[in-house]
């Protein structure tokens, strides 16, 4: 649809009444949409062309797919010891996992690339059943976590800049909306409503500063944040 909410078109169709679709993502060519499908007997990430056209199964028990900023890859979660990182082709081809099982991890989901391509964030739920917000290479290598407790912390979204990281957290008894450099540091709660924040999301405006209804502006990137890992 237009950004007032007009034009809009749906791309994709029920294959039967247990058919949904969630977590959609653009290609960065913008032709092209990834996103989780949900079946009456898999989950799966799917592609489909903007028109609709194309759709295509690029692999089952996978969901919260994640383009690389060149369009060579995809990041997703797959079901594979509670579950994992892997990246592919956008064709569906050269599978790869970026994570594996470990003692204390039951899974690793919601893969989000850094703009340059060099760094993947992601959440960890461990053992304890609480999720935080980690970062590692683009190959799996260097996993090193941003957050901890108290509270969990999820939904990693980089800020155009690559300077930080916006993210929902739970830490203060509700989820709400917040902001870290990406390594880590200055961990800053962005809104303070008595409701529900959470799915936070970058604006490409420049030099706007945040905003307080969990849509985020582009920052001034001064100094290029690293991951602890890289």
């Amino acid at each position: 649809m237009a950004p007032d909410g007009s034009a809009q078109t749906r791309v994709t169709d029920l294959i039967s009444s247990f058919d949904g679709a969630d977590e959609a993502t653009w290609s960065p060519d913008a032709g092209r949409i990834a996103f989780t499908s949900y079946r009456f007997d898999r989950i799966a990430v799917d592609v489909v062309n903007v028109d609709g056209s194309g759709r295509q199964e690029l692999t089952m028990d996978g969901w919260s797919p994640s383009w690389s900023p060149d369009g060579q890859q995809i990041a997703f979660a797959r079901r594979v010891s509670g579950a994992q990182i892997f990246v592919m082709a956008p064709d569906g081809t050269a599978e790869a996992p970026l994570t594996s099982a470990s003692p204390g991890v039951l899974a690793d989901g919601e893969p989000a690339w850094s703009p340059d391509g060099r760094r993947i964030a992601f959440t960890r739920e461990t053992s304890d059943g609480v999720d935080q917000i980690y970062v590692m290479n683009a190959d799996g290598s260097g996993q090193t976590a941003l957050t901890a407790p108290p509270g969990g912390n999820l939904e990693p979204s980089w800020s155009p800049g690559g300077c930080q990281i916006a993210f929902t957290s739970t830490r203060d008894g509700h989820r709400a909306i917040y902001v870290m450099n990406a390594d880590g540091s200055t961990q800053t709660r962005l809104t303070s409503s008595p409701a529900e924040d959470f799915s936070p999301a970058w604006s490409p405006a420049l030099d706007a500063g945040p905003s307080s209804e969990g849509a985020l502006h582009s920052e001034a990137c001064h100094s290029e944040g690293r991951g602890q890992g890289g």
